[in-house]
Parts: structure tokens; C-alpha cells; sequence
């Protein structure tokens, strides 16, 4: 780099400094602002539009379980014949009703096969659930460990320009 540009180096060194407004934050915080904080349940719902989508279908899945344990409804069923015909059959004389109530019994198993079935399913969405959050841990930890060498590199520089600045005056002195 040439010594025309040590001036835009030293400005945007000043400019990029926590001093001016930027937050220093330390990794629990970070992990804390994307809702993987180590104190949070891992069953906790986070504002994280990551970790929206993962969750909800945790929590279906959980529900489809408690609804394959619900044995099947009873039936009612309600038929009208010879309704408003004619002749012999004008008006409601012959009208023939017909109520019919009716319960499905299950057998082989279907009933437990259901159940299981249902809790595989859970299974797989909070294994997706843990994946996702660990995926977003990784990124800010990634991200995180960048910002925190990108600061000790831009302070490293920041020596740098002030001991080429002494090395110059040095120099100017002696000239």
C-alpha cells in the first residue's frame, strides 16, 4: 500500500471501531439474540424465522399423535323416504323414517400401528427441529468467530498505522 493511502486506512479503521455506536457481544449473547440461548428450553418457541417452520411441524406431528389415540367417532345416519309423493304418497302419511347409529371397532392392530406410525413421524420432525437449531448454532458460531478475528485483525491494524505514523516522524526528525 502506498503512503497516499494511509489516510483512507486510518479513517476507516476509526469509522469501524466499537466506539462509534457498535455493540460487542459475546458468544451467549449472540447464541441468546437467535433463540439457542443454553438457558431457553429446546422445546421453546423462538422469534428465529429459522426456527419457526422446524418447530411448528414438531408440534403437529405431536398433535397427529394424540389424535391417532382418539378411538373413531360413533356414526348417526338419518333417512327420509316417500317424502312428498303423490297420490297415495302426498304429504307426510307415508313419509318412512329410518335412524341408524353405528360404531367402527378396530381389529389387527390398526389402532397401535396408527399410534406408532404418528410417533415415527414426531420423531423425524424433532430430529429436524434439533438439526435445524444445530445448523443455526454452527452459523453463529461461524459468524461470531469471524466478527471476533475480523476485530483483532482490524486492531492489529490499527497498531500497525500508528507505529508506521511514529516510524515517520522518526524519520521526518532525522531527515
Amino acid at each position: 500500500m502506498s503512503f497516499r493511502h494511509w489516510p483512507m486506512a486510518v479513517a476507516a479503521l476509526a469509522l469501524a471501531s466499537p466506539a462509534f455506536g457498535q455493540e460487542t457481544l459475546s458468544l451467549e449473547d449472540a447464541l441468546a439474540r437467535a433463540g439457542l440461548s443454553s438457558e431457553a428450553d429446546t422445546s421453546a418457541s423462538s422469534d428465529n424465522p429459522r426456527l419457526i417452520g422446524p418447530v411448528a411441524e414438531a408440534d403437529a406431528a405431536q398433535a397427529r399423535i394424540d389424535q391417532a389415540r382418539l378411538r373413531p367417532n360413533p356414526q348417526l345416519s338419518v333417512e327420509v323416504e316417500d317424502f312428498a309423493g303423490s297420490g297415495a304418497f302426498t304429504g307426510l302419511r307415508a313419509t318412512e323414517y329410518t335412524l341408524a347409529i353405528g360404531q367402527q371397532f378396530e381389529l389387527g392392530g390398526k389402532r397401535s400401528a396408527r399410534i406408532e406410525a404418528a410417533e415415527a413421524l414426531a420423531s423425524v420432525a424433532n430430529t429436524r427441529t434439533d438439526l435445524t437449531r444445530a445448523d443455526l448454532a454452527l452459523f453463529v458460531r461461524t459468524r461470531y468467530l469471524a466478527a471476533v478475528s475480523s476485530e483483532a485483525r482490524l486492531k492489529l491494524a490499527a497498531e500497525v498505522v500508528e507505529r508506521n505514523r511514529e516510524l515517520a516522524r522518526i524519520a521526518q526528525a532525522l531527515v
